[in-house]
């Protein structure tokens, strides 16, 4: 048992208070951002405010010109135009005001003419299109020969290229290669890949060569989806143009130029129809979909190398099938899916969904994937009525349509929301990618949006919600000053341009909410008219807390010194004063001499303070306490100058622990006195002079300085140059320990003096490598503990002994016992006890001390500790043993467990002779939980057990008894010896369970006999019948005969009681249900021996036939009735089960009815109206028919059906053509 400190309060743990009342300060740097600003995003806002940020707007015109063309099958938008395929082959290019610019014919005849994909050069002047027949064309814009001209100035352009390799096969990827006008590598869905180069033959004639783009590595012929590289010259992959190629399994990336491999990786997916693949405008990011799979991939290049790698990859799951991919901006995209919603997500780390826009309402025009485009901020639809164009609104109109509204809070917001998002397209706001230029863009905006926000607020809101949201609209705009801005000038601007607009009347509530936000350090600087404005306003003078939140929280740049300090000085201020000294000037000495003076109650006149600690002279002991610490006064922050802090306190405890009267002002030759009578300044007078004022907080303020690294160092110097204004002390621990040492040889009262010895052996034990004390002083310092009687510092007196007798500081323990005897210093007492080795002591005080009753030591955990020391030592074993013995009824009650796991380990031996000095009360708590981990088979433990098992019998706990009985271990003597002292106490339940145990039934079967004719109590007979009947059961052979007859005889004779009629019957029925092998080796018996047996008993002799007539008449007549039960119980399911036969085989051979009159496999009629004439007239020659085999015309796979009882109907051929057998059709659409 080590020894532990009891923890009680003293008046050295008091730490030093800087701000009382004061809410707890943020770090210097933190910034409190609007509340719910994590949660505020910017479309769901726009939606509550029922702001649409795009807009449809219809191209009417359009499909009124395309009409002579064919309906639109394809759009393709650019910079100035916006191209449409239609479903004859024709390319019509309009301008955006809807008219028909060009019209690009063919000029050959196709059988599948419809445009499903359109492609343009780098330049814009050539057009590529791919038809549904497999056809390529491409058109030259800038042909100088006009082929024709509508009268609506059309101009009518054919093709100068026509390729036919991919003829009768669905085109899946086309696209212009580089700069060139006549080369395009194309795919299809055979698994062709080519490169097509067109070049001169001849002077006017164009042809053109293909050649195989597909690598060695890319095997079979698979589906083959492409893109090909963007065509801008100064692209990072420009000099490869690599190809990027979809498979079913792979992906690649093949050079144009070289027709190289440049990257080849497996993949998991299926290729679709809706599968696509595209190259992002940026030319870094290639992008597929497979179903729904999308994934980004981000590519390198290491030079020289041509070969790429994947640098980054993100992959996402769609809920729906992917229809149409689209880059909206290098880390944007656009996914249409099957149910017609555009997702607009980011790419960056991973996909992130910013917005989703549902396509339904305007009816896409199917294939929606063909149908929908988007370039330069717009999208272009085509649909079932008219093609639509979609603008997005920018940054400015969506401030623009919140400010409209009167929602400047939401404007706030949202340029938060343009800073701060990173999943969103800047290009669709206008915004600049870049963060800095986004700032350069937002920042005169949010100027000039902020200072309209406070103006409108203050004119346009109720009077009584004017603060709260004045208050959220200056959070929020200074947050986006910080995002925008890295200092905090312009912040301060704007707070002094928002004070301009605040009238008069409304700027009590405006200083209101600007000191809520500096004090959620929002806030951290303002300009001097802002400031000189807030501390002459009448809401400061009425809120010293705001003040002291202006003065803490604010940069101290900021603040104007000299009218702080006048406030400060009017409102009688002295910590707040302290505070804005200490900061500007870096002085801490003045402060410090100021409160000594004060104390002291020098007339001189103070520099800094006066008045102001008229209420709080105990001002200096916090001051110290900081200071000497490292922390600035009264705010918990560590000052900053580590070489300043040095210097303040080497020149603090020089002013403390020099011993002489210090110049103050330094130099000036005038001394600064403690005392009124020069003479009587004592050797120490600063330091005197805070013990005498309130040696208490001294000390605590000591206690807590001493805790400083500073006081490690035992080197003591002194210093005192012309550079120094104020000389210099290094002070210890140790000397601080002694300085106090030696006032204890003064004529002090005796209070003084305990209370300093309390600091002494505190700091003693908390710091034995700094402190160091001989052994004559620490006894002297005992003996002011023991000798002084002080109430009111009982505790400490004792803790303090605590820590000396348990540091082993002292060593003449026993001469103490008497002094701690005497002044009941119980704790102490036990702590001299444990290391005098004085164990029957120790624990008779722990036994019988009152002020030990809360001790964190159990009696219980002293027990075990003395008993695990005297183990070798026989004499203080005993001595031991005697005082558990003496009172052991209160260590049972308080922990009978813990008790018992004691003796268990050092002494088991006690249990029994802890049982016999036990009292009445406290001995079967203790036999109950011995019992529970123990099992009795020790001689010594039978009188514990014999005990146990009467008082478990006599509160009739038989479920107990056996299982504590089942696991004991005595001869056949000690069971009977248990057994008689049951029977004297006439423990019915005791007795038949410890005759079980010996395995004496029938013993059992005659004490149930007794017990039965002597007891009254029907309940107890009927348990008393269960025994026998289960000692009857367990009972083997001959025993087990003669069990069943004494029990059968007992009942016979009470036959008349209507209990023991019940238990003939039950008897009757066990005997029935046994076997001869439950009789072991005497297999000739049964059920009749046991009659035959107990017939012949002495006592039915005797009995009367007459009387025992009725009760075998009884027997028989309910033998005979249960047998008319059976056979009227078989009647009966024969009958019921003959009707359901019947009328199954009915139903079976009538059929069910139908529910639907068609196949719910293949959908045709089975019958009724609209039925096939041809089955109609196959089933009428069916039924005509008399022979089966004429059953058998042509159509009867489609005429024979089958209908379940569900109610379901099949062809019973698309039955056999789903795997089902004739002989166990099931239905399809029910479970089993």
């Amino acid at each position: 048992m080590d020894a532990e400190l009891y923890h009680e309060k003293s008046f050295l743990d008091y730490r030093a208070i800087g701000l009382s009342n004061f809410p707890t300060l943020a770090t210097e740097n933190s910034k409190v951002s609007p509340d719910d600003a994590s949660d505020f995003d910017l479309f769901d806002d726009l939606r509550e405010h029922e702001i649409d940020w795009f807009s449809w707007t219809p191209l009417e015109k359009v499909y009124q010109i395309l009409s002579p063309y064919g309906r639109p099958t394809y759009v393709y938008p650019a910079f100035s135009y916006f191209a449409v395929g239609t479903s004859k082959g024709t390319v019509a290019i309009f301008n955006h005001k809807q008219f028909l610019q060009v019209a690009l014919l063919l000029d050959f005849k196709c059988i599948n003419p419809k445009v499903t994909m359109i492609r343009s050069s780098v330049d814009g002047t050539h057009i590529a299109a791919s038809l549904e027949s497999g056809d390529l064309v491409i058109w030259n814009l800038n042909r100088k020969k006009q082929d024709s001209k509508a009268s609506d100035g059309t101009r009518k352009i054919a093709p100068i290229l026509h390729i036919t390799e991919h003829r009768s096969k669905r085109i899946t990827g086309l696209g212009f290669l580089s700069e060139r006008h006549t080369a395009v590598v194309a795919s299809d869905e055979s698994g062709n890949l080519s490169y097509h180069s067109g070049f001169r033959k001849g002077i006017w004639q164009l042809s053109y060569s293909t050649a195989n783009l597909k690598s060695p590595s890319m095997t079979g012929n698979s589906n083959y989806v492409s893109a090909v590289y963007p065509g801008f010259a100064n692209a990072p992959f420009s000099d490869l143009q690599p190809v990027a190629v979809l498979s079913a399994s792979s992906i690649a990336l093949i050079s144009a130029n070289n027709f190289n491999l440049c990257y080849y990786g497996k993949i998991e997916g299926v290729i679709t129809d809706h599968s696509q693949i595209i190259w992002s405008p940026c030319g870094t990011k290639v992008c597929f979909s497979s179903s729904s799979l999308l994934q980004v991939m981000s590519f390198e290049r290491t030079f020289p190398s041509e070969k790429l790698k994947i640098s980054s990859k993100v992959t996402w799951s769609c809920e729906e099938t992917i229809k149409r991919i689209e880059w909206l901006s290098p880390s944007f995209m656009s996914v249409l899916t099957s149910s017609n919603k555009l997702i607009l997500s980011g790419t960056m780390d991973k996909i992130q969904v910013f917005e989703i826009i549902d396509m339904l309402p305007i009816a896409l025009l199917n294939p929606v994937e063909c149908g929908l485009a988007y370039f330069n901020r717009r999208l272009y639809a085509l649909t079932n009525y008219n093609m639509q164009t979609c603008d997005f609104l920018s940054w400015s109109d969506i401030i623009l349509k919140f400010v409209q509204r009167g929602n400047y809070m939401s404007a706030l917001r949202a340029l938060r929301f343009f800073m701060t998002e990173k999943c969103i397209p800047w290009s669709i706001f206008r915004l600049k990618d870049s963060l800095s230029a986004r700032k350069r863009q937002l920042s005169q905006p949010l100027k000039n949006l902020s200072v309209a926000s406070v103006r409108h607020i203050v004119r346009v809101s109720d009077a009584n919600r004017v603060e709260q949201i004045l208050c959220q609209v200056l959070e929020e705009s200074l947050h986006n000053f910080s995002l925008i801005y890295d200092n905090e000038f312009d912040s301060s601007n704007f707070i002094e341009e928002a004070l301009d607009q605040i009238p008069q009347q409304s700027k009590e509530t405006f200083f209101s909410c600007l000191v809520c936000l500096i004090r959620k350090k929002t806030v951290r600087t303002l300009t001097p008219s802002v400031f000189s404005e807030l501390l002459q306003s009448d809401y400061i003078y009425h809120d010293t807390e705001a003040i002291k939140t202006v003065f803490f929280d604010l940069d101290i740049a900021s603040i104007d010194v000299n009218l702080a300090v006048g406030l400060c000085r009017k409102l009688k201020l002295g910590r707040e004063l302290i505070y804005l000294w200490t900061v500007t000037s870096t002085d801490y000495l003045t402060p410090f001499v100021d409160m000594l003076s004060i104390i002291g109650g020098s007339k001189r006149p103070h520099q800094l303070l006066n008045e102001e600690l008229e209420g709080d002279k105990h001002l200096v002991y916090d001051y110290l306490s900081f200071v000497m610490t490292g922390r600035q006064f009264p705010v918990q922050e560590m000052i900053k100058s580590s070489d300043r802090l040095l210097n303040v306190k080497l020149e603090i405890c020089y002013i403390l622990f020099n011993g002489t009267l210090i110049d103050w002002p330094p130099h000036s030759g005038q001394k600064l006195y403690t005392c009124k009578n020069q003479s009587d300044e004592p050797a120490f007078p600063y330091m005197e002079l805070l013990l005498n004022f309130d040696l208490k907080r001294c000390l605590s303020m000591l206690h807590e300085v001493l805790e400083d690294s500073y006081f490690d160092d035992d080197s003591k110097e002194t210093e005192s140059s012309a550079n120094n204004a104020t000389p210099r002390l290094k002070v210890s621990r140790q000397f601080v320990v002694d300085f106090l040492m030696d006032r204890l040889k003064l004529r002090r009262p005796s209070c003084e003096k305990v209370l300093i010895t309390i600091f002494v052996v505190h700091n003693l034990s908390k710091y034995p490598q700094f402190i160091r004390l001989s052994t004559p002083l620490i006894e002297h310092l005992v003996l002011l503990l023991c000798s002084e009687n002080l109430s009111e510092l009982r505790n400490e007196s004792e803790k303090s002994l605590e820590l000396l007798i348990g540091g082993h500081y002292v060593t003449a323990t026993k001469s103490l016992i008497s002094h701690l005897k005497l002044k009941k210093f119980d704790r102490v007492l036990l702590l001299v006890y444990r290391q005098v080795e004085a164990f029957p002591q120790m624990l008779q005080l722990r036994l019988e001390s009152h002020e030990l009753e809360n001790f964190y030591h159990s009696e219980v955990d002293v027990v075990q500790f003395c008993l695990g020391r005297t183990q070798k030592k026989p004499a203080e074993r005993k001595g031991v043993t005697d005082i558990i013995l003496e009172n052991i009824d209160k260590l049972i009650k308080h922990d009978v467990l813990g008790i018992i796991n004691c003796l268990d380990k050092y002494d088991p031996s006690l249990h029994a002779t802890v049982f016999e000095k036990a009292g009445k009360v406290e001995k079967p708590l203790y036999l109950q939980q011995y019992f529970r981990s123990h099992n009795a088979k020790a001689p010594w433990q039978f009188e514990m057990l014999s005990q146990r098992i009467m008082d478990l019998s006599d509160a009739q706990n038989e479920e107990e008894i056996e299982e504590l009985l089942a696991r004991t271990d005595f001869s056949s003597n000690r069971y009977q010896q248990l057994l008689d002292k049951l029977k004297d106490r006439n423990s019915v339940y005791g007795v038949i369970l410890v005759e079980r145990q010996m395995n004496n039934y029938e013993a059992v079967i005659d004490d149930v006999v007794t017990f039965s004719k002597d007891s009254q109590d029907k309940e107890k007979c009927a348990k008393l019948l269960d025994y026998a009947f289960d000692t009857c059961c367990a009972a083997q052979g001959e025993q087990s005969r003669n069990c069943w007859s004494r029990l059968l005889t007992f009942l016979l004779l009470n036959h008349k009681d209507h209990q023991s009629h019940w238990a003939i019957k039950r008897l009757l029925y066990h005997l029935t249900m046994l076997t001869d092998s439950v009789f072991g080796e005497y297999s000739g018996f049964a059920a009749r021996d046991v009659l035959t047996c107990s017939l012949e008993s002495q006592d039915l002799i005797l009995t009367r036939a007459r009387d025992l007539a009725s009760v075998f008449g009884e027997i028989i007549h309910l033998a005979e009735i249960d047998e008319q039960l059976l056979s009227t119980l078989a009647k009966i399911a024969n009958s019921s089960s003959s009707e359901v036969i019947l009328r199954h085989e009915i139903l079976l051979q009538n059929g069910w009815s139908i529910h639907s009159s068609n196949c719910e496999v293949c959908g045709e009629k089975l019958w009724g109206v609209c039925v096939p004439s041809d089955l109609f007239l196959i089933w009428r020659k069916q039924t005509k028919s008399k022979s089966a085999k004429e059953s058998k015309a042509e159509g009867e796979r489609k005429v024979s059906t089958v209908i379940f009882e569900c109610h379901h109907g099949f062809h019973e051929e698309c039955l056999k053509n789903l795997g089902q057998a004739a002989d166990s059709y099931k239905c399809l659409l029910c479970p089993i």
